[in-house]
């Protein structure tokens, strides 16, 4: 089981083993035990203390139905506290097929500049600039990159309001059939 380990700050990728203290773990319970160790407490959500975990499910990539999740988690910028959330599509599947237990995004990519994460059959993580998809709206950023990469591929992203930093924002994973329309968006509540 290896973690990618991806600074933006840097635009640096790192594979390690899984610690021995986060065997077992996944999804939901692997991004917050995640949070809670590397994060501090008093970070800012949306600064470069912060991290980003993506975690597929024990059981992603298997040939059991409905194991397939993925569990997106972070400090929340709206409550400040740890937060989950569990998109389907097809993402988890591909991660859990590539023995990947989690992809952690820490620091902080230079303002204005975009980047994709390219991870190939093999498990070798590249992030590559995309100024070009900037403002791009995810059913056409998706389109896009099935055009040039070919439409067998997995997609996480974000759109405009990803882009942002607006409170409505969610990370969108492509579905069976292409389509960015499962959301993993931000919780919480504030009065």
């Amino acid at each position: 089981m290896k973690l990618l380990k991806v600074n933006m700050s840097t635009q640096s990728i790192a594979v390690e083993d899984l610690a021995e203290e986060y065997l077992g773990l996944g999804g939901r319970g692997l991004t917050s035990v995640l949070i809670n160790n590397e994060a501090l407490p008093n970070c800012d959500p949306l600064g470069p203390e912060n991290k980003l975990i993506f975690a597929p499910g024990t059981l992603s990539g298997t040939t059991l139905v409905n194991t397939s999740r993925l569990s997106v988690g972070a400090k929340s910028p709206l409550t400040g506290g740890i937060k989950e959330s569990n998109v389907g599509g097809t993402v988890a599947a591909a991660l859990g097929r590539l023995g990947i237990t989690a992809v952690v995004v820490e620091g902080q990519a230079p303002e204005g500049e975009l980047f994709i994460l390219k991870i190939d059959e093999s498990g070798q993580a590249t992030l590559v600039q995309a100024p070009n998809f900037k403002g791009a709206r995810t059913y056409a950023l998706v389109e896009e990159i099935f055009r040039e990469a070919g439409d067998h591929h997995a997609v996480l992203c974000i759109g405009p309001a990803g882009e942002y930093q607006l409170d409505s924002a969610s990370i969108q994973s492509s579905d069976a059939d292409g389509r960015p329309c499962r959301a993993a968006g931000r919780g919480g509540w504030v009065p």
